[in-house]
């Protein structure tokens, strides 16, 4: 029974994701992302 309603829960969750315009990232948060693999810094480890 529980398990059927975390279920439901998670789909119902999942539909309103769908059609609103939420991100799990905002723009900002994936344009710095983009940035950062745009122009890696080097690493200490490949010295």
């Amino acid at each position: 029974m529980k398990l059927r309603l975390a279920g439901a829960v998670l789909a119902e969750l999942h539909d309103e994701w769908q059609v609103t315009d939420r991100r799990y990232l905002s723009e900002a948060s994936m344009a710095e992302l983009q940035a950062m693999t745009a122009h890696p810094e080097p690493s200490s480890a490949c010295r």
